[in-house]
């Protein structure tokens, strides 16, 4: 009970919360996975092994390779009650605003996904800002429109705070 009590007074003093590309369904194991192989270095001269017969298979290999490695690891006994508490206490007690960024071009998260999820979040009476960056890639609408993005930020964390915020 006390753990309890120490996460509602943290929650109390959060002022905003800022999401980028991210939203919808947080306990996802197929977008966490998704996000992890996007997420891997491309670097140029890293050894890589030989190519398979199709180029696309070590992709799908491991992706399915992550996915159960997530749905194994988030339904372990004490994994799972942590993530229930967790979103239990994010669904019950929120008073702060919520920024979202996000894109239609997202291969990791769908932008239906984060709609619908902003929609739920709204349908509670929370306060829900969102912005559609189109064409920028997963996690990419920083260096894709650095002003833009910048901008919203800046706006945000004066809303959440009432003072000036340059980024």
């Amino acid at each position: 009970m006390q753990s309890r009590h120490e996460h509602l007074m943290v929650m109390e003093k959060i002022k905003g919360c800022v999401v980028d590309s991210g939203g919808g369904d947080p306990f996802s194991t197929q977008v966490w996975a998704l996000g992890f192989v996007d997420s891997l270095p491309r670097k140029r001269g890293a050894p890589r092994l030989p190519p398979m017969e199709s180029p696309h298979m070590d992709k799908i290999i491991l992706l399915f390779l992550l996915e159960t490695f997530f749905y194994i690891l988030v339904n372990l006994p004490r994994l799972k009650e942590r993530l229930k508490r967790t979103k239990s206490i994010l669904k019950e007690k929120q008073t702060f605003p919520q920024l979202y960024m996000y894109s239609t071009d997202d291969k990791v998260i769908p932008f239906k996904s984060i709609e619908m999820f902003m929609e739920e979040q709204k349908k509670m009476g929370r306060n829900v800002i969102s912005f559609n960056f189109g064409s920028s890639s997963h996690i990419g609408h920083y260096w894709n429109f650095r002003n833009r993005y910048s901008s919203m930020l800046g706006d945000f964390l004066k809303q959440c705070f009432g003072t000036e915020w340059h980024i």
